[in-house]
């Protein structure tokens, strides 16, 4: 019997883990642990019962069900009744809960700032503002959002669909949070308003006020960068938020931006440079060389055709700020507020040219080819005859396909002036119909230039010089311009219109007509503008004046005189508007001779030896005047001025 009992325990197979070799690099605390579970693992075999182990833990391991029997369900507890489990269910939900997740303000408001970021509509990300506006939930942190959000979505519809509309849902409620927000907040507010080109100068007084107050410490580089780029583009589009610019705050975020340049990305880098340069800040050249190596050399990847023309644009913009001092005394506010000393600044030629490079490998566009041509050619820089021709080529294809704006044309007109381009008579065509394809009813008034704000140039004036003087398309551009009322061209553009009246004249004669009443306001225009103009002597100009008076003894010589046809000088040229007059620097009217004392400004930049396209119709139009032109490089040195003006006097006199 004993030995009938004992054999359904042999049934038990208590498996001993053998114990590794190497048990003595194990802790004390595993190795008690190890020994247990050897002791008290059991496998049972399945149909057979267990023993009763006593005092001795066991581990049941049940066996395995087949797939095809049913599970076996508890039923419900019916210990209590109905209306007793009822009740207690109501007293459980009445108390609070310890596991339940309690959300703060700051939680509750990122979650909707998010839910504002991941709208994929306009529509839908202003029901959502809306929504939290009524339930009085909206901060300043949704609505930074909500702005930022909607600039996105409107930049990827092309300005379409319902960004104008969420515009004035947002403005509002951004002016009543405007004391609450922060300088990310502000920044986000200002770039919503300069994309919209909404915003008036009492809001922009009140967003500089508000800004003021911030730590501009804080301000990151994508802020900084959307801060000057949205002041430049509100600036330039009214006079009244020009004049409202705070010139002290300007000089505040250009600091701030300089030093966040370390690891700053191109795109922001350029997008900085060039709102800065267009509200006026004076960079040094050392400045200057250190962006634009850093945007160049960067490898991040963001060096876009928009990138590469907001440099050139720069470039050509901190240019002409100098051109005015250098010339008139004249500087920006932010200028004046900086305490800098002016400074010519200019990008090396070798960066240029990679730059020009950079962006013909990424195949520009036509505002960007056209912005290219007209930047490179205020920059005074005379760029390889086929990266001229590409660009040219660019936005003529693009203008066969109508991919081009206005502005655009008149930078590419203005652009190929500049530079000596020519173009082809089926390109010539092109740009002559433009305009009035695209918008018939504003042809009379944008395709002359005149009904422009200042600074825009008339296309006709750049005709001059691209199409060779073509008597047939300035007949065909002249007769729209007498079409047209006086009182719609701007000064600037009345100006340029006398100038190619006077090119056109010159190679054609009494075949060029104009109005006699728009003819002659053109040239009070352009005398106005004369006079207006106050340009400072310089050294060089007063070299070469008593170099002249030496040279011709017993003649008179006169300094800043208009002059015209028949040898007609002063006041007398100025009556005799209808044939035209040009203000030079030194002429002797007894001798018919004109003296021109170049300086830099009338030759290319990398090329100081060969003259501008505009200083050599200057000159061509005063010998077909009948004047014998001398003209005098800045290069020649101060002790060889006498000698060169006596090499060229001798056949005048």
């Amino acid at each position: 019997m004993a030995v009938s009992a004992a054999r359904p325990a042999m049934h038990l197979r208590a498996e001993s883990l053998p114990r590794p070799s190497n048990s003595f690099l194990v802790s004390p605390t595993v190795t008690v642990r190890s020994r247990l579970r050897q002791r008290c693992a059991v496998r049972v075999v399945s149909g057979e019962q267990p023993p009763e182990l006593v005092g001795k833990p066991v581990r049941r391991v049940l066996p395995t069900q087949p797939e095809d029997v049913p599970q076996r369900q508890r039923p419900p507890s019916q210990s209590q009744p109905k209306k007793r489990q009822a009740k207690a269910a109501a007293a459980a939900n009445s108390q609070p809960r310890h596991n339940t997740l309690q959300l703060s303000g700051a939680d509750v408001s990122r979650a909707r700032t998010l839910s504002i970021k991941g709208q994929h509509s306009i529509a839908g990300l202003v029901q959502l503002v809306q929504q939290y506006t009524s339930a009085g939930s909206l901060d300043k942190y949704n609505l930074a959002a909500a702005l930022d959000r909607t600039v996105q979505l409107n930049k990827q519809a092309n300005r379409g669909g319902d960004g104008a509309a969420a515009w004035a849902v947002l403005r509002p409620l951004s002016m009543e949070l405007l004391q609450t927000f922060n300088a990310q907040a502000l920044v986000a507010l200002l770039r919503a308003a300069a994309h919209f080109a909404s915003y008036s100068a009492g809001e922009q007084k009140a967003w500089q006020a508000a800004l003021k107050t911030q730590r501009l410490e804080r301000l990151p580089e994508v802020a900084a960068s959307n801060a000057l780029l949205s002041m430049s583009t509100l600036a330039a589009g009214s006079e009244a938020l020009n004049t409202a610019v705070d010139a002290s705050l300007v000089v505040r975020l250009v600091q701030r931006w300089l030093q966040l340049l370390p690891g700053m990305l191109s795109l922001h880098m350029c997008q900085g440079l060039y709102g800065a340069a267009c509200l006026g800040y004076p960079f040094s050249q050392q400045e200057l060389d250190r962006i634009t190596q850093q945007a160049l050399r960067s490898g991040d990847g963001r060096f876009e055709t928009a990138t590469g023309t907001q440099l050139f644009r720069a470039w050509s913009l901190l240019d002409a700020a100098w051109r005015e001092w250098d010339i008139g005394r004249q500087q920006s506010a932010v200028a004046a507020a900086s305490k800098l000393q002016p400074r010519a600044v200019c990008p090396g030629d070798a960066a240029v040219k990679e730059a020009l490079l950079r962006v013909l490998s990424l195949g520009p566009d036509a505002q960007a080819a056209s912005q290219i041509l007209l930047s490179v050619g205020q920059l005074r820089f005379q760029p390889p005859s086929a990266i001229t021709d590409t660009l040219v080529d660019v936005y003529v294809r693009c203008l066969e396909k109508q991919q081009y704006t206005i502005n655009d044309l008149n930078a590419f007109l203005d652009g190929c002036a500049l530079l000596g381009g020519r173009l082809s008579p089926a390109a010539v065509e092109s740009c002559l119909e433009a305009q009035p394809i695209r918008c018939p009813s504003l042809h009379l008034h944008c395709c002359l230039g005149f009904g422009s704000p200042p600074g825009k140039h008339s296309r006709l004036h750049t005709f001059v010089f691209v199409i060779q003087f073509d008597i047939k398309a300035w007949q065909r551009l002249a007769g729209l311009a007498a079409a047209g009322p006086i009182g719609d061209w701007s000064a600037v553009s009345l100006c340029r219109l006398y100038e190619a009246y006077m090119h056109v004249q010159a190679e054609h004669g009494q075949a060029v007509q104009l109005p006699v009443q728009l003819l002659q306001a053109a040239s009070a225009a352009a005398h106005a503008q004369e006079i207006s103009t106050q340009y400072t002597t310089r050294t060089f100009h007063r070299r070469v004046a008593c170099e002249l008076e030496a040279a011709c003894p017993g003649e008179a010589v006169e300094v800043e005189q208009p002059v015209g046809p028949g040898g007609r000088s002063g006041t007398a040229a100025l009556e005799g508007w209808e044939e035209g007059w040009v203000q030079v620097n030194l002429a002797v009217p007894s001798l018919r001779l004109v003296v021109e004392a170049d300086g830099p400004y009338q030759y290319f930049r990398n090329k100081p030896d060969v003259a501008m396209p505009t200083t050599l119709a200057r000159d061509r139009l005063l010998r077909s005047w009948g004047w014998h032109v001398i003209s005098v490089p800045f290069t020649i040195p101060e002790p060889h001025l006498a000698e060169y003006l006596k090499q060229r006097l001798p056949d005048q006199r």
